[in-house]
């Protein structure tokens, strides 16, 4: 006895007339057989549509099986709901690893993130903070935060360093304002006293120094018009000249129609270099100094020239470049303090030089940019 492969499936046994011989299942109205003949793979009954599968057998019989397509669905889909189930758990199983992975991974890395967010100053951070991460990621990343925060601190330290230091010269600086003006102010009272007891040659000294102390300690880095750098050159002189005999003179010559008052320069650059010719000539009886003011090529040259003795200017110039000479220095205010400062005040431009002149005097020149005259 045959069995229906579905629960509404038939078996039909024909003959080669197309006579149904033997039918199991579904009954079948008899006018539906001769659809069988064309072969065809699908037939529609009733409005049930059936797969039609006819195969010859021995002595002119045909089997031929339908089966409903609702059976065949119906089979599927139990057949296919294990392996919906398994692909469901399967997925909700791989969303719970994916989860727990990513917050293996992600959650050390959002409190990372959090430890810098709440960092306010890199001083007071404690970096045993960052032991507690043990992925080998965050390890190297916490270490490399970590001098990363040395570095900074560091830094921080030097500033803090420099500031102080630059706190303490700013106090030095204004200590040494109030120091030569206490000076002054005593200069002046002697000054005073000199003069209610009638020694005017005290008073006059007194007062030439009260005056250089003055021209010393008001505004000590600005430019200053030539003629005021003379004028403290004069007191210098006139003081020189009341303890020695040698008589002093100070010419100025310029060319190119300039006009002393228009030029500015820093202070203290001329009065060395003019200190040096009076103190080095000590037994001339007579002492011309001539500063000579000239223009080349936009580029101011002033010229300090005596009648003096003179050191060689080659052992000089090796000096202001700090090369090893045997000149005879002391230790003073220095020409190479004045060149120096010419140096900050007109980078790459001002200088100072020694040379001869013609007839053999030493001449000290300057060498001052034209268009940055004026500027402090």
């Amino acid at each position: 006895m045959m069995k229906s492969i579905t629960p509404n499936s038939s078996i039909i046994l024909m003959n080669e007339y197309h006579e149904i011989l033997y039918q199991h299942g579904s009954t079948v109205p008899a006018d539906a057989v001769t659809l069988f003949s064309s072969q065809s793979s699908e037939l529609l009954l009733d409005g049930h549509k059936y797969l039609v599968n006819t195969a010859s057998v021995k002595n002119n019989l045909y089997l031929t099986f339908l089966t409903p397509y609702s059976d065949i669905e119906t089979v599927i889909r139990s057949s296919l709901r294990p392996y919906i189930a398994f692909s469901l758990i399967t997925f909700v199983v791989l969303i719970l690893i994916l989860y727990v992975l990513s917050r293996k991974i992600t959650a050390p890395i959002i409190s990372f993130a959090d430890l810098l967010s709440k960092i306010e100053d890199t001083r007071t951070f404690n970096p045993e903070l960052l032991t507690h991460y043990k992925d080998a990621e965050l390890v190297r990343l916490c270490n490399s935060f970590q001098n990363l925060i040395s570095r900074e601190n560091s830094l921080i330290a030097r500033i803090d360093e420099e500031n102080k230091a630059k706190r303490a010269a700013v106090l030095h600086a204004l200590q040494a304002q109030i120091n030569p003006h206490f000076l002054y102010n005593a200069l002046d009272v002697v000054s005073w006293m000199a003069l209610s007891k009638r020694e005017d040659a005290i008073a006059d000294v007194v007062s030439s120094i009260s005056n250089m102390m003055h021209y010393s300690i008001s505004h000590p880095d600005a430019l200053v018009a030539l003629p005021s750098e003379l004028d403290n050159i004069q007191e210098f002189i006139r003081i020189f000249q009341l303890e020695r005999p040698t008589k002093i003179y100070l010419t100025i010559s310029s060319k190119n129609d300039l006009n002393p008052a228009d030029i500015k320069i820093p202070k203290f650059t001329l009065q060395p270099l003019v200190e040096n010719a009076v103190l080095h000539n000590p037994d001339k009886s007579c002492l011309h100094i001539e500063i000579e003011i000239a223009l080349r090529s936009n580029l101011l040259s002033i010229s300090v020239v005596d009648d003096g003795i003179g050191a060689d200017p080659q052992k000089l110039n090796a000096y202001l470049n700090y090369e090893e000479t045997d000149l005879a220095v002391s230790n003073g205010f220095g020409i190479r303090n004045v060149n120096e400062r010419l140096q900050m005040h007109y980078p790459e431009i001002g200088s100072l030089s020694y040379s001869k002149s013609p007839s053999g005097r030493l001449t000290a020149t300057l060498i001052i940019s034209l268009e940055s005259n004026g500027e402090k």
